[in-house]
């Protein structure tokens, strides 16, 4: 069984050449910025996978494997940056669905170039263990 959601690209404080200030309360104020960005993120993909499971007729969805198309403009992003930035949305996400996420694999990590109404957002796509060849 597969079950895709949809996301926004996670902010870019996630992503670890983000830039961080120099000083060492800068380096504080930033972490503390970090750390709110990744509850937000989480919590959101939290609600956006129960909102999917609404949608299948059974409950629960035992996710084995987790594949992502990124769209993006411009510059084609780091395939690592894309990966940090995704943590929180598949934590959210294997919460939701009853799961540890240490029983995930990721597969895939598609990066696709748009100029249409798709850049700027993320489909996470999962799959039950029946599903992973």
């Amino acid at each position: 069984m597969k079950l895709d959601i949809e996301f926004s690209h996670p902010d870019r404080v996630l992503s670890p050449n983000s830039n961080a200030p120099l000083s060492a309360r800068g380096a504080k104020t930033h972490g503390i910025i970090k750390a709110s960005v990744k509850k937000k993120t989480r919590n959101t993909a939290y609600l956006k996978a129960l909102c999917a499971l609404s949608t299948i007729p059974q409950r629960n969805f035992p996710a084995r494997l987790v594949e992502v198309t990124w769209y993006y403009k411009g510059m084609k992003p780091d395939v690592d940056n894309v990966v940090a930035r995704l943590k929180p949305l598949i934590d959210g996400c294997a919460q939701a669905f009853g799961i540890n996420d240490r029983e995930l694999e990721l597969g895939r990590v598609r990066r696709v170039h748009t100029l249409g109404k798709e850049a700027g957002t993320l489909m996470l796509h999962f799959n039950t263990e029946n599903d992973i060849s």
